[in-house]
């Protein structure tokens, strides 16, 4: 997971860089205090809430449910770490290549894995330079007010990474 609003200067700056129409005339300040800013993306995305539909604090406790129940979370500030974990649990170092010319699990075959899910989460891909913005500033104030159930939902997801940490933390 990503902080919501970081995910939002993202998708603004990714949008701007694409020619998208909707922001084709908009600063990220008039985008964060327009309509077609994201609004509880999340908590839309896991309660099959739509756009004209108002996000309620029920809304919120359903998508914290789902959360609980299903899901292993990754956070993108520890994105290493959570490469790891998936890594663990979907236990992608044991699992047999689908590139029929490599044929088994040799150590030298994992440690290639291995090194190249670390140099991923190094280098990154789709990483676009944009400045950063102060979350003291009246436009992360704006997406924060506009985004309150998405933040409560990544705040429980990040207490539920360090909750799961000592799970995977046996794994070792």
């Amino acid at each position: 997971m990503r902080h919501p609003v970081d995910r939002i200067i993202s998708r603004f700056h990714a949008l701007k860089g694409s020619n998208a129409p909707e922001v084709k005339d908009m600063t990220l300040e008039a985008y964060a205090r327009s309509e077609v800013v994201d609004q509880n993306w999340m908590v839309r995305m896991l309660t099959n809430t739509t756009d004209d539909q108002a996000v309620t604090p029920a809304h919120y406790q359903v998508a914290k449910e789902v959360f609980g129940r299903k899901c292993l979370i990754g956070l993108t500030n520890h994105y290493e770490d959570s490469i790891d974990r998936f890594a663990k649990f979907f236990q992608f170092e044991s699992t047999h290549s689908i590139n029929t010319r490599n044929k088994g699990d040799t150590a030298n075959f994992v440690e290639e894995r291995r090194t190249c899910m670390h140099k991923l989460a190094a280098s990154g891909v789709n990483r676009h330079k944009y400045p950063k913005l102060s979350h003291d500033s009246a436009t992360w104030k704006e997406l924060e007010r506009k985004n309150k159930y998405d933040i409560e939902l990544y705040d429980y997801a990040a207490a539920m990474y360090y909750q799961q940490s000592v799970v995977y933390e046996d794994m070792k």
